[in-house]
């Protein structure tokens, strides 16, 4: 192989890499967003747990009846989530959680005030990827829970999806498909 060949397939590796980089950089999922219950799979979260569900999140209520709204802020460096909770007519204050997006470790607030979760927000494409761990007592002992959450928005950017799976142990666990729609 002749240099200009190398010279030229290092030139073509390198911009698909840049090329790649700045396309995930883009993805901007800055906004507000409401639950689509319709669309969504809440898992275990939208199942009856009813009583028990609202007590874990503060309130006597169906988990499955409340939405939910995301007030998303991004910069280069991190993204910024306020969860709140609507039942009824009623906000109810919820969350604040905040991604660092370097790839160094964060601890977030783990949903319902069960703990928090350790792990890392890197980007893997144009979708951000936060995997980790929960710590979880129970009357049971202490318990691992293995959490991933993906991000992805519609090409439009109308509509941005989270799948975000939590698996315990010897791989019991759950996985819910929450789709929001941009307002």
């Amino acid at each position: 192989m002749n240099a200009a060949l190398g010279i030229r397939i290092l030139l073509v590796l390198f911009g698909m890499a840049l090329f790649a980089a700045v396309a995930a950089a883009q993805t901007d999922f800055s906004g507000t967003w409401l639950l689509d219950k319709e669309k969504s799979d809440l898992g275990q979260l939208g199942r009856g747990r009813g009583e028990r569900a609202g007590r874990a999140a503060g309130g006597n209520f169906d988990m499955s009846s409340a939405g939910q709204k995301l007030v998303i802020t991004q910069s280069a460096e991190e993204i910024v989530v306020q969860r709140s909770l609507i039942v009824g007519q009623q906000e109810l204050p919820g969350q604040r959680q905040a991604y660092r997006l370097d790839g160094s470790e964060i601890t977030i607030p783990a949903m319902a005030g069960r703990g928090e979760i350790k792990g890392k927000a890197e980007w893997n494409g144009n979708s951000l990827e936060i995997k980790g761990t929960q710590k979880l007592s129970t009357q049971r002992g202490e318990f691992d829970v293995r959490y991933e959450e993906r991000w992805t928005l519609s090409d439009e950017g109308k509509v941005l999806t989270i799948t975000t799976t939590r698996t315990m142990g010897a791989g019991a666990g759950y996985a819910t498909r929450i789709v929001y729609n941009r307002q």
